[in-house]
């Protein structure tokens, strides 16, 4: 039996006091490199608070306004597009950039080189692109998403796609299962699970984000938001807000509980 190395507890509090150090240098020299006064918080609040003096009470009316519940169905319509989408073209890729999946080693390095440059582009610069080709509304937000699905969730799905057990493969391939074949019934009934919690996922990001591309011209409620605030009816834009907090907390809660039941199942006794 392999004895544990013995450590000082005085080395032990110069290395975590070492590591402590060098943090706070660091956050030292880059709040003096971006020229930022923590005190400017508290000299400058009284912005802030006439901000929320103007936005309080949020204006419940819009509520009542059958537009604002159009732009909420507008905004699910938009993630629900661009995570299907995605999903679709990012397993695809998932595949192909797998190492127990792909057809050959140079494809996969290819397409996961593709999928970093599609993450390395920021979705406000492709949604800039996409509303001088497809014009303003919700469709470049939901092509804009579908990019960004693949980029991230490819990359994903690809990792969980490695991660299935190689026996069952390996059996199949024995008894004369084609390349195909192994995929389709040994590799991915194995990652359907992880797939499809991670789907769940991309839609909890994609309605998040759907909000913030409508800000910037691509409809839905971030568009009613951006009018609002255009027009300075700060209490609509608290309105807005809420209506997208709850929004989005409802998402994240159905989706946790979905993920939960797929990844965590309880085991049936008898």
């Amino acid at each position: 039996m392999n004895a544990v190395p013995y450590e000082l507890p005085s080395r032990k509090a110069r290395r975590l006091w070492f590591f402590i150090s060098g943090i706070a240098l660091a956050l030292f020299i880059l709040m003096a490199a971006l020229e930022v006064n923590p005190l400017g918080l508290f000299t400058q609040f009284h912005h802030i608070a006439d901000l929320a003096d103007r936005m309080f009470p949020p204006n419940i009316a819009v509520l009542q306004d059958r537009q604002i519940w159009a732009s909420v169905l507008e905004t699910l319509a938009v993630a629900t597009m661009g995570t299907i989408g995605g999903c679709l073209v990012g397993l695809l890729a998932g595949l192909l950039a797998a190492s127990n999946t792909t057809p050959h080693p140079g494809i996969r390095l290819a397409v996961r080189g593709a999928m970093a440059v599609e993450r390395a582009i920021t979705a406000i610069f492709i949604l800039m692109i996409l509303l001088i080709a497809l014009g303003i509304g919700p469709f470049a937000s939901a092509v804009t998403l579908i990019f960004s699905t693949i980029g991230m969730f490819g990359r994903l799905f690809a990792d969980a796609i490695e991660r299935a057990e190689p026996q069952p493969c390996e059996s199949m391939a024995a008894t004369g299962a084609t390349r195909l074949q192994i995929i389709a019934f040994g590799v991915l009934p194995q990652v359907v699970p992880a797939l499809l919690g991670l789907s769940l996922y991309a839609f909890e990001v994609n309605v998040r984000a759907a909000i913030a591309l409508g800000l910037f011209g691509g409809g839905g409620l971030g568009f009613q938001l951006h009018v609002a605030n255009s027009g300075l009816r700060y209490h609509d834009v608290l309105g807005y807000a809420i209506i997208s907090l709850l929004l989005v907390s409802s998402i994240e809660r159905i989706s946790d509980q979905a993920r939960k039941r797929l990844l965590n199942s309880p085991t049936t006794t008898t």
